[in-house]
């Protein structure tokens, strides 16, 4: 089709380069088009008659077919062009063709495909069914865009039937009409209506050719739509489940550390019993080495064989626990790939997604379409420059492509030195763990950092305070400028372009600032990537738990075993308590001052105990005031850079309105110019008038004193013609007369030069004068204006201080406020400080004291045993068993018990990671349903655009 519209645009071009042809009647000298055609489907050449689409050889032919066939029932003039069927009226045919062939689907839906009447009714429609993700509105407004120029298309083509309809109708006149003198005459004019219907409906075919084309393109972008809307969604649903595993492992990274202290108290606990039990080990030792006996050696050695059996194991187990953790290690490795495979897969799928600026092209393309065949060539060779384009900017995205390619590897270079860390502290961890000392100095260093912060926050707010001191000194200094602008005006803009330098220095600060703030945002995300790896040594704690429970349950047996040979121990007992009750009733005394004993160390033990957890909770009060603190800051900045968005375009508005007074005022200035113009001008005028009625005034005086003078001249010359016609001195008249005019000539030409230099000289002294007065005027505005701007400057700047002072002072209200916060803090933490460290050294005394009545009670038991030793050796041997006995099942129960905890504590996170794993299956079985849902609807689009596509074809094969 393309290839057809293309012939077609060049055959009219190289025909004419006219507009097309009027619904009016020709003229009469215009001469016939060449009514040659040429199709795409069939190259034939010839006449087609416009009513049966046959084919003639010539004009005449044509002309004496469509006398003969078509002009004995007048019926058959207007045809409809899809079904071929006559009409009488054009009326009948575009009613015709409203019910049988537009189906009221002019307006469809891309999303349902239910047609509509009007656009009003499908926006409607659309905004109600179709518009529930309010993000996409803009890719909305798009489709409308295409289907308002869908809209104009259909409108031409109705235009174009009212044009062929009234063609049909002036041919239809002209036939009736037709004299036989002007036979070929109305011969040229039918042929040139038949010209004329013939391009009308070529362009009805190309105008739904075009329509075609553009429904496809309406649809396509539809789908497009629905594609993004899905991808969007998806990218969304995955962002949420990142966000809620990130919550997921920091609690439990929080909770791993909390089981991390409680597993380091409980091991220093067994150390202190582990040492405990070596001293009295050692002293069993120096016993028995006072008195050696061959039993109690092959008993010594057989429990050391034990003990060698029992420490085998357990390093056995380590390593089958270091084998499991590798292993896990391996399946996480494997993970991380996986999972960094599919974010390469999505941001492939991201590339490959048409962007915004493609739309927008093709929305260029379809507007130039409906602008004719001649654009649409245009278009093309639009589309291939940018087709250009687009390859260009694939290049550059596949450079950026290999950019984040290289840092990626770069970024798992650096996870999987992360990782190595992480293997180095937890064998470190393993190797090393800290006494309370140690945990202590920690808290206090930890405390002394919180601290520094604090001062470090201090500074920050002196600096603040240092900066707030300058802008007043500042301030100050235009204060002063202020009083120097009214002396000198030059003065005042050097002062305000240094005022604006400062400025700028002032938002450079700020733009600094700002980029701290998104390195600490970077330092952030580096913490969640940390948080990530704990969360994954979290789960290695999980696999160590289970080998823990392994260890629990032949602990158990081992119990057992115990239990059974502590029956056996018994029994032997009972048979000789009869003789060693006197013995016991010594003991028991001696038992019950070391239970006491016991049971005050088990009270002091509890002391320390809730000691440090009084310390860990003043630490942890600590923390929360220290992170509200952090709060605040963060608001302050937030509100800060609030406030600076806020002034900035505060003073883009005053630039804008500063700008448009500074254009008023040139306005102003350029019509005050033109009116000092027309007042110079006017007086001109009114001096020229003053002049010339100076002038006026001087010759009517003149011409007064002219006809004085001609007065008496008359009655002079009266008297000499008396006197000559008297004959006295004629003679002497005469000559009085000569030399009266003489002399009257002689002032005359004196009087003219010295008036006509006296004039000039006048006029030139006042065009001076005048002169200098409108410049003096113009200066005299000039500095009225400079004045009358330098006040409301002033004025300005007068407010624009006023309300930084206000600013200044708000802010040293809330500096003092926040001081006096931080200054209460530091009391309360110093307080608190001297209360814990008293507390610390009481109870450091108190052991000592306890410490010390423990060594006399035990020299005093050292006393008894010894003058006990002396009394029942055979007794001896079987409470030395008992009492090992004995403390091996308390250890072992100890143990038990402390694995149950720690099994019970990783059931409950198990459950929870399972409750975790069933909600997320669920959510996989929606997002399933969702989209077989959506492929379903899509099945249905794509059969109702196959439906509409074999009717488009149907319609085309009718036409053609």
């Amino acid at each position: 089709m393309l290839k057809r519209l293309r012939n077609i645009t060049k055959r009219d071009a190289d025909k004419e380069d006219e507009p097309p042809p009027s619904p009016q009647r020709p003229q009469q000298g215009a001469a016939p088009q060449s009514p040659h055609r040429e199709t795409g489907d069939h190259n034939k050449e010839g006449f087609l008659c416009p009513m049966c689409m046959n084919e003639m050889s010539s004009a005449e032919a044509l002309q004496s077919h469509f006398d003969l066939v078509h002009n004995q029932e007048q019926a058959k003039g207007f045809l409809c062009p899809i079904c071929m069927q006559s009409f009488h009226t054009a009326e009948a045919l575009q009613r015709h063709f409203d019910d049988a062939h537009d189906e009221n689907k002019g307006f469809i839906c891309p999303m349902c495909k239910t047609g509509f009447q009007s656009a009003e009714g499908l926006q409607s429609h659309y905004e109600k069914e179709h518009d529930g993700l309010a993000e996409n509105r803009y890719i909305a407004g798009d489709v409308l865009a295409l289907r308002q120029e869908l809209d104009d298309l259909r409108k031409s083509l109705k235009e174009e039937r009212w044009y062929a309809v009234e063609l049909k109708k002036e041919n239809e006149r002209l036939q009736s009409g037709r004299s036989p003198t002007k036979g070929s005459m109305d011969s040229v004019e039918m042929d040139m209506m038949k010209q004329q219907l013939k391009a009308s409906e070529e362009s009805r075919t190309l105008l739904s050719v075009e329509v075609n084309n553009m429904q496809k393109e309406l649809n396509e972008a539809a789908q497009k739509l629905k594609d993004h809307n899905e991808e969007k969604k998806m990218i969304e649903q995955k962002a949420a489940k990142l966000a809620g595993d990130v919550v997921l492992y920091k609690a439990r990274a929080d909770e791993a550390e909390g089981q991390k202290t409680a597993l380091e108290d409980h091991i220093l606990t067994l150390k202190s019993q582990l040492n405990d039990k070596t001293v009295y080990a050692q002293s069993l030792e120096t016993s028995l080495a006072q008195r050696p006996g061959a039993d109690d050696v092959m008993v010594l050695k057989q429990e050391l064989v034990q003990t060698h059996t029992m420490m085998d194991q357990l390093a056995q187990e380590k390593e089958a626990e270091k084998e499991k953790m590798e292993k896990d290690y391996e399946e996480l490795k494997t993970r991380y790939q996986e999972s960094e495979q599919l974010t390469r897969e999505l941001r492939e799928e991201l590339a490959r997604a048409p962007k915004l600026e493609e739309l927008q092209r093709l929305q260029a393309s379809a507007a130039d379409s409906s602008s004719g065949s001649q654009k649409l060539l245009e278009s093309l060779q639009k589309k291939q420059e940018e087709a250009s384009m687009l390859q260009g900017q694939l290049e550059q995205l596949r450079q950026e492509k290999l950019q984040l390619d290289q840092t990626l590897q770069e970024k798992c270079s650096e996870i999987g030195k992360l990782n190595k860390e992480l293997e180095t502290r937890g064998n470190s961890l393993h190797q090393d763990i800290a006494t309370l000392k140690e945990q202590l100095k920690e808290r206090d260093q930890a405390i002394q950092q919180k601290d520094s912060n604090i001062k470090t926050l201090k500074e920050d707010i002196g600096a603040k305070e240092t900066l707030c001191n300058e802008l007043q000194e500042e301030i100050l200094e235009k204060e002063k400028s202020r009083e120097e602008v009214r002396e000198q005006m030059r003065e005042k803009q050097l002062v305000y372009q240094q005022l604006e330098q400062k400025f700028t220095e002032i938002e450079q600060k700020t733009h600094d600032m700002q980029q701290t703030l998104n390195e600490k945002d970077s330092y952030l995300q580096e913490m969640q990537q940390i948080i990530s790896d704990k969360e994954e040594s979290s789960q290695q704690f999980q696999q160590l738990l289970q080998s823990s429970q392994e260890n629990c349950e032949q602990l158990q047996k081992q119990l057992g075993e115990l239990e059974q040979r502590n029956v056996h121990l018994l029994t032997c007992v009972e048979e000789k308590e009869q003789s060693l009750k006197e013995i016991q009733e010594e003991m028991m005394k001696t038992k019950a001052a070391m239970a006491e004993k016991e049971t005050h160390l088990a009270s002091l033990t509890q002391q320390l105990g809730d000691t440090k957890q009084s310390s860990q909770g003043q630490l942890h009060e600590r923390e929360q005031q220290y992170t509200a603190l952090k709060l605040e800051l963060d608001k302050t900045v937030n509100q800060v850079k609030v406030h600076k968005a806020s002034i900035e375009d505060l003073t883009k508005q005053l630039n804008d309105v500063h700008i448009r007074h500074q254009e008023e005022s040139s306005r102003a200035e350029e019509f005050k110019v033109l009116l000092r113009e027309k007042s110079g001008e006017l007086e001109n005028e009114i001096r020229s008038r003053e002049a010339r009625d100076s002038k006026i005034k001087e010759l009517e005086g003149i011409m007064s004193s002219l006809r004085e003078t001609i007065d008496r001249m008359e009655t002079e010359k009266t008297d000499l013609i008396a006197k000559i016609e008297a004959g006295e001195g004629v003679a002497t008249a005469i000559n009085q007369l000569k030399q009266e005019n003489a002399t009257l000539h002689e002032q005359l030409t004196y009087a003219k030069k010295t008036l006509e230099t006296q004039g000039e000289e006048s006029q030139k002294k006042e065009e001076t004068l005048f002169k200098q007065l409108q410049e003096l005027k113009s200066q005299l505005a000039d500095v009225q204006e400079k004045c009358a701007k330098s006040e409301v400057g002033l004025t300005e700047k007068g407010e624009k201080l006023a309300s930084a002072q206000q600013r200044i002072t708000e802010l040293e209200t809330e500096i003092k406020s926040k001081h006096e916060v931080l200054l209460a803090t530091e009391a309360a933490k110093s307080s608190q400080r001297a209360d814990l460290e008293n507390h610390i050294k009481t109870t450091q005394a108190a052991l000592e004291e306890k410490t010390q009545e423990l060594n006399t009670i035990k020299q005093q038991l050292e006393q008894v045993t010894g003058e006990l030793n002396s009394r029942g050796d055979q007794c001896r041997q079987l409470d030395v068993t008992l009492k090992e006995a004995k403390t091996k099942c308390n250890d072992l129960e100890q143990k038990c018990v402390a694995a149950q905890a720690d099994i019970a504590s990783k059931v409950t996170a198990l459950e929870k990671l399972q409750g975790e794993k069933a909600d997320l299956e669920k959510k996989l079985k929606t997002a399933k349903s969702d989209g077989r849902e959506k492929e379903n609807s899509l099945s249905k689009g794509y059969q109702g655009y196959n439906l509409l596509r074999n009717y488009y074809k149907n319609t085309l094969d009718k036409i053609n």
